[in-house]
């Protein structure tokens, strides 16, 4: 297979782990926010 056949993939999976990089970065801060109220004053 040549990289030009391969680069589709590797960029679906490039955004599949941004999405949840992402997720896992909101929900890190929802469960900081749940846990320690005042971080936001």
């Amino acid at each position: 297979m040549h990289v030009s056949g391969l680069l589709p993939y590797f960029l679906l999976i490039g955004i599949k782990q941004k999405i949840l990089l992402y997720v896992f970065l909101e929900l890190s801060l929802i469960g900081v926010v749940r846990t320690n109220p005042t971080a936001w004053k």
